[in-house]
């Protein structure tokens, strides 16, 4: 059998001479590229790609590959607890527990200059007890656990930790992560719990406390989540991830530490939008960014980055909300091929209020099928050497790049907040992506194009005709004046139950974090806690807002 004659070498001139050819008059940029709102265009043919990006994800964790790690904001503890083992019982692997605004703002829900902060927006816990019964039956040297209090975090440490005491357990094996992250916290609260230069001392304690006694845990956390929600890029979310980053080890360094030790310690958290190929390029340049800022840093050999991918609820509708669920899988794919280490999957019913039962385990389950069946746990780089990828990759990286140097040149990421700067940027933002979805060049199935109006009403009088009820999809909405009166209400009871030494006295320094977890062993709120800390007052502005593409549509 003689062998077949091989194919003839086209190169990129030759087929692209032979494509506008068919086109006849019509354009080649506008008929066969594509423009990012990154400002890429993406192209209908990749021949050659300008680098290979290969940097997976670090050594795969837990069956999957990657942990599963829903997230969890009920606002009362004990409700939170079911939650969570009934997601462990499910296969979760991680768990990410958001506290109230509240904890995150260092009062407690009993406060008179805040009395509507308790249960909202997150789980109130407030004390050691609190702790205990929403981390009952939790095998917290098992499970990686991320409880996020903002820029509150030291005060939840020290609760954190004497919980660990109470349960007699080995610090360096427990996967703790502290969510130290205040420019973030400022631009989604728009408070803090004290000043930054208060905070930035905390941040360098609690980095050097992981350092020494929790190998595995991190103290600080880089999210881009409340500027994605804000209208950001992909593009942007990257330079302003940078920013922070390179921010937070100034601050490190300006207390006489090595930003070498502390790298290991930082958590970087990122929103993975609809575009699939954007959400696999962006965590590879994540990735890429984060080697460079460590280079430039003198760090030879920088650890790899722990991630934690967090599907967008930007792209998600209360209209035609079933089809979130398909938008949630692109998602999801996006962040486990782009090499996550903890993916976040939203349940589908998100947009309508806190999520059923049931949707929690479509969640959950959509991981476990890209895991279990789909096997892309098994591969290294799933992404690796695609030419698209691979360009893609290069080109959100230096535009990344260029976001982060455009905010030093308006004064670091800590002013380019402050002054609102980057909350302009995101305005500029956000209207492009109402102008592109008003003239149809960007749209949302069942809500801007393809809407089954006619078909739903012929739904509805066809179930009237048989004497059934159209059912919506199930919605449970909390009165938030109600849940922070619950709050304030069990709290007070906490106080008048424990004992009267328990509250830490007021002293000429402040204590340090062995003297704050030895208050909360012996009963001390976070509110105390926080008072007890002597911190300056915290800087306030107007929260980035949040919203989805559909908002103006439903």
């Amino acid at each position: 059998m003689s062998d077949s004659p091989a194919f003839p070498v086209v190169d990129y001139a030759t087929w692209r001479q032979r494509v506008e050819r068919e086109l006849g008059e019509a354009d080649f940029a506008a008929t066969l590229t594509t423009q990012l709102p990154e400002g890429i265009a993406t192209q209908p043919l990749y021949m050659e790609h300008v680098r290979t990006v290969r940097q997976p994800r670090r050594a795969a964790t837990g069956e999957l590959g990657w942990s599963l790690c829903p997230r969890f904001e009920s606002a009362e503890p004990g409700v939170t607890n079911r939650q969570i083992m009934a997601e462990l019982d499910g296969g979760a692997s991680a768990l990410w527990i958001r506290l109230d605004l509240a904890a995150r703002t260092g009062v407690d829900a009993d406060d008179s200059a805040a009395p509507s902060l308790g249960g909202q927006d997150g789980v109130a816990a407030q004390h050691l007890p609190d702790f205990d019964v929403l981390l009952s039956g939790v095998e917290l040297g098992a499970v990686p656990t991320l409880i996020d209090a903002g820029a509150n975090a030291l005060p939840l440490a020290a609760t954190v930790l004497a919980l660990l005491e109470q349960r007699n357990l080995d610090r360096s094996f427990v996967e703790l992560h502290l969510n130290c992250d205040p420019l973030a916290a400022l631009a989604h609260d728009g408070r803090l719990p004290a000043s930054l230069e208060d905070l930035a001392t905390e941040l360098r304690q609690l980095t050097s406390f992981c350092h020494a006694s929790l190998p595995a845990a991190t103290a600080v956390t880089v999210s881009d989540l409340p500027y994605h929600g804000a209208g950001a890029t992909a593009a942007d979310e990257l330079g302003i991830a940078a920013a922070t980053l390179i921010c937070y080890l100034r601050w490190i360094e300006r207390g006489g530490w090595d930003p070498a030790r502390a790298l290991p310690h930082i958590l970087l958290r990122t929103a993975v939008d609809r575009d699939l190929f954007v959400g696999v390029a962006k965590l590879r340049a994540l990735r890429l960014l984060w080697s460079k800022i460590a280079t430039a840093c003198g760090i030879e050999e920088p650890p790899p980055a722990r991630i934690h991918a967090v599907t967008s609820e930007r792209p998600l509708t209360s209209r035609e909300a079933w089809v979130n669920m398909l938008r949630i899988t692109t998602q999801t794919l996006a962040a486990v091929v782009g090499g996550a280490d903890l993916v976040t999957t939203a349940a589908w019913d998100r947009p309508l209020g806190e999520s059923t039962a049931a949707a929690r385990r479509l969640a959950r389950n959509t991981q476990s099928i890209l895991g279990f069946e789909s096997q892309l746990g098994r591969v290294l780089d799933p992404a690796g050497g695609a030419h698209y990828i691979e360009e893609l990759t290069d080109q959100l990286a230096r535009r990344g790049w260029q976001m982060m140097q455009e905010i030093e040149t308006a004064g670091g990421a800590e002013k380019a907040l402050t002054s609102g700067w980057l909350a302009e940027r995101l305005d500029q933002r956000r209207a492009t992506r109402r102008t592109a979805l008003a003239d149809g060049s960007f749209s949302i199935i069942g809500v801007t194009e393809f809407v089954a109006e006619d078909a739903l009403g012929r739904l509805r009088e066809l179930l009237k005709r048989r004497g059934a009820q159209e059912r919506a999809p199930e919605r449970i909405a909390a009165d938030p004046g109600t849940t922070a009166k619950r709050a304030a209400r069990r709290l007070r009871d906490y106080l008048e139950s424990r004992r009267p030494s328990a509250a830490p006295a007021a002293t000429a320094e402040p204590p340090g974090l062995d003297g704050v977890t030895q208050a909360a062993a012996e009963g001390a709120t976070l509110g105390e806690i926080s008072t007890a800390l002597g911190r300056a007052p915290g800087e306030t502005l107007t929260p980035l807002p949040a919203y989805r593409d559909s908002e103006a549509y439903e």
